[in-house]
């Protein structure tokens, strides 16, 4: 059956990334369609939560129409064949200039794609934008002093989470099916925890980091921010994979992490690491529900204390730091000024 012409976009937009790309498969809809009803929800989203920092109406038109062609001659490039995505402006872009949330750098055009983007493009996707961030992807909250704050998508007066707060909010508000983020101490994970979706760091060297602006090399890892985990893992699955241009990926073959889901519960153990520090009440209860959820659908969840955990906690503060401060260090020395004192001050230590 045939979708009938929409009278609102977030008929489609408000669909899991996996259900929109068996529609396009299953010619039920289009990527224009899909591609025009997101601009317009990207347009909303920059006004309200301050998401996007660009969006490449032209070219994901234009990007959406070559793969309805191509469509309907019987050639599907992947699994996100003509699903907009948007990713954090700290990935190079071939023609375009990477900020990286900041004053620092200048606006010389990339000379070629990071890597992630490219093997996203080869899995039929398309891209609709540059989406905010903290400053130099070093912050927890969304707020910059040179972009503006983003407002966190279920109420823009919170905070979004970062440093991947544009992904988080344009995932969460709608306007894409997913987005890619940047993550060194949290920065997927939290903009993904703080507007309700599934943030991966995944294990260190999975996924190329080519053409990725860095906090922390030692820490640093790229992937995805979605509203399933089904939709986290067909992203997961088109990036990751050995690089060349990355010496720190993994020579491993990919599994096919969205049929593994179907079989996640086939001798499965799960535990959680318990912190013995003072919490808040709803977030203990918050906690607690979410474990008799997963008790329910998988099995038993064993409570685990790990003493170490503030230990390490403080090492990886330090490595990120320091190693921050090998490349801000000259930047710091040369432009100090152009820096947030917020960003100086997380940097200036290392």
């Amino acid at each position: 059956m045939r979708i009938r012409p929409m009278a609102e976009p977030g008929e489609l937009l408000d669909l899991p990334l996996a259900r929109a790309a068996e529609l396009i498969r299953a010619g039920e809809v289009t990527s224009v369609q899909l591609t025009e009803a997101a601009i317009a929800r990207a347009r909303t989203t920059r006004r309200l939560g301050n998401a996007f920092v660009e969006i490449f109406a032209e070219t994901a038109l234009t990007r959406a129409e070559a793969l309805d062609r191509d469509m309907r001659r019987g050639l599907c490039h992947g699994p996100l064949h003509g699903i907009p995505l948007a990713h954090k402006d700290c990935l190079e872009r071939d023609g375009k200039p990477m900020r990286v949330g900041s004053v620092v750098t200048d606006d010389t055009p990339g000379t070629t794609d990071a890597t992630v983007l490219a093997r996203l493009a080869a899995a039929g996707a398309v891209d609709l934008g540059r989406l905010h961030l903290n400053e130099m992807v070093a912050g927890p909250t969304g707020q910059n002093p040179h972009l503006g704050d983003c407002g966190n998508a279920w109420d823009p007066s919170r905070v979004s989470g970062g440093s991947s707060s544009g992904s988080g909010v344009a995932v969460a508000s709608g306007a894409v099916f997913g987005a890619v983020g940047s993550d060194t101490g949290g920065s997927t994970r939290l903009p993904a925890a703080m507007n309700g979706l599934f943030g991966l760091k995944g294990t260190y060297g999975r996924v190329s980091r080519a053409g990725c602006f860095p906090r922390a090399f030692s820490l640093d890892c790229v992937g995805p921010i979605a509203r399933t985990a089904e939709d986290c893992a067909l992203l997961l699955g088109a990036m990751a994979g050995q690089d060349p241009r990355d010496p720190s990926t993994l020579d491993a073959p990919v599994p096919d992490y969205a049929a593994r889901l179907a079989t996640a519960a086939d001798g499965s153990r799960l535990a959680a690491m318990v912190d013995e520090g003072e919490q808040h009440p709803d977030i203990v209860d918050l906690f607690d529900r979410l474990l008799a959820a997963a008790a329910d659908a998988f099995g038993p969840v064993e409570r685990r204390v790990f003493p170490a955990l503030a230990t390490c906690y403080a090492m990886g503060d330090v490595i990120s730091k320091v190693e921050a401060a090998t490349l801000h260090g000259t930047w710091m020395a040369e432009r100090g000024e152009r820096y947030s004192q917020a960003v100086f001050s997380r940097t200036e230590p290392g």
